[in-house]
């Protein structure tokens, strides 16, 4: 997931909402997709393949419908030209896409390597790079959040439980 807001308010009078990019995978990027649009944030669904082919990537109906209800919601839907037959290199092109539109990553990751190329591990090695901020929210509870930059990870709030906790007053259109 990737939040994009800094360019637009550098050309703008008012503060922008912020705008979460997200690859609209099951687990954690629909739980903040969900969240954002809850807390009034513009929501870009990045998807690697087209829509009708990416659900086949899904475990079952409820999954499916899920997607649906969120990239129906979302202010915008960019479909990348992945190859169904490339599900590996469609992923990796999403990874590159979120950097690319991305002011910070927002990545909620265990910290593993990846298990193939295009995974969490392989996006935050990206973003890290390309000298993008990471905010990882540790994927096991409680959560631990930390900004990882090309200098090292420096632990923000190892107590607190990201998900409710941090990550929405963080985003809030409010602040």
């Amino acid at each position: 997931m990737a939040v994009s807001a800094a360019r637009e308010w550098q050309s703008t009078s008012t503060r922008p909402v912020p705008l979460l990019v997200c690859g609209m995978a099951e687990g954690a990027d629909r739980l903040v997709a969900a969240r954002a649009l809850a807390a009034g944030l513009r929501l870009r669904a990045l998807l690697p393949l087209r829509r009708e082919d990416y659900v086949d990537d899904f475990r079952d109906q409820a999954s499916r419908n899920e997607f649906e209800d969120l990239v129906d919601r979302a202010d915008e839907v960019r479909e990348l030209a992945g190859d169904p037959e490339d599900r590996e290199g469609a992923y990796v092109e999403l990874g590159h896409g979120l950097v690319a539109a991305a002011d910070l990553l927002v990545a909620v990751w265990d910290g593993r390597p990846a298990r193939g190329e295009g995974g969490t591990a392989n996006v935050v090695g990206g973003a890290i790079a390309a000298g993008l901020p990471v905010l990882w929210i540790h994927a096991k509870h409680p959560h631990a959040l930390a900004l990882a930059e090309s200098a090292g990870v420096l632990p923000l709030a190892p107590d607190e439980d990201a998900l409710t906790g941090a990550l929405t007053p963080a985003l809030s259109p409010e602040r």
